[in-house]
């Protein structure tokens, strides 16, 4: 290779240089202008608001496809913490024949004297 080929080469190579740091440099100033008038907090904010609408649209297309499992699950939730009164009711039920059915004396009523 010439001298005169090699000192076009390095020409060439030094417009495309240039080039791409006009590019880059064009990119930066941008971005730049883009957060300038955006604090930190603000841009953090809306990243977060962002992805809590994203988890509950994915929580509803979920729901939406398995209705009877979030059904069931809300059921025995109710059921869990409805469990004393729901006993109670089922005891007094039970005790149709009137041998104590109002003395019904739960769990929670044995632990709070002491037995």
């Amino acid at each position: 290779m010439s001298e005169e080929q090699q000192a076009r080469d390095i020409g060439e190579a030094r417009g495309l240089r240039n080039e791409a740091w006009s590019l880059v440099q064009r990119d930066i100033a941008q971005v730049r202008r883009g957060l300038d008038g955006r604090l930190i907090a603000g841009r953090l904010k809306d990243r977060a608001t962002r992805e809590v609408v994203e988890a509950i649209d994915q929580a509803r297309e979920v729901a939406s496809e398995h209705k009877a499992i979030v059904a069931g699950t809300f059921l025995a939730l109710v059921g869990w913490f409805l469990r004393e009164p729901i006993g109670t009711a089922l005891v007094r039920l039970l005790r149709l024949d009137g041998e104590g059915g109002d003395e019904i004396e739960t769990a929670q009523d044995s632990d709070a004297y002491g037995e």
